[in-house]
């Protein structure tokens, strides 16, 4: 129940950039083991609507001294639905943090993003910032649409990933003249 309280807030934005070893220190000053949670399955529901679905190998609440605590998850799938409970976009990583208190997640290591409208992001990494509803990373990319396939370094797009921006793009697409 605990977990399932904490990943609710997931759908807020947070952000800001952590050293694993300093989050370990912190840990042991507090005398607070991390909870720990295999092959998990969490549902969040606003106002009786599915909006997402997390599955992941291993999720990991890690306790923080004054602040919510910091969530890692590895292995994942981050599915999230519209209001009839289809899938419009999905997120799977090697891992992902999600930062609280800054409304920031990190998903992390053979990225991949895809939307219900056929369109596929390959990337290393990408931050989904809950507070702005926008998804974005500076790596470097490579989008396949239904049109071509297009690569560059930065990607910003909204949680549907129906529109995007690519910056330093370079590759070739369709252009319908009729």
């Amino acid at each position: 129940m605990v977990l399932l309280g904490f990943l609710g807030i997931l759908a807020l934005p947070t952000g800001c950039k952590h050293d694993i070893e300093e989050v370990s220190k912190l840990q042991e000053s507090l005398g607070v083991p991390p909870e720990k949670g295999y092959d998990v399955e969490v549902m969040y529901y606003d106002s009786g609507y599915l909006e997402f679905k997390l599955v992941g190998k291993e999720l990991t609440i890690i306790p923080r001294e004054k602040q919510d605590p910091l969530i890692e998850v590895d292995s994942f799938n981050l599915y999230l639905y519209d209001k009839e409970g289809r899938v419009y976009t999905k997120i799977k990583a090697n891992s992902g943090t999600v930062d609280l208190p800054n409304k920031l997640m990190w998903a992390k290591g053979h990225v991949f993003l895809w939307s219900r409208e056929g369109n596929k992001l390959n990337t290393d990494e990408i931050v989904w910032d809950l507070e702005e509803e926008r998804i974005y990373t500076y790596s470097d990319v490579r989008l396949e649409t239904p049109e071509g396939v297009i690569y560059g370094q930065g990607f910003e797009t909204d949680p549907s990933f129906k529109t995007y921006r690519i910056t330093k793009m370079k590759g070739t697409i369709k252009v319908n003249l009729d």
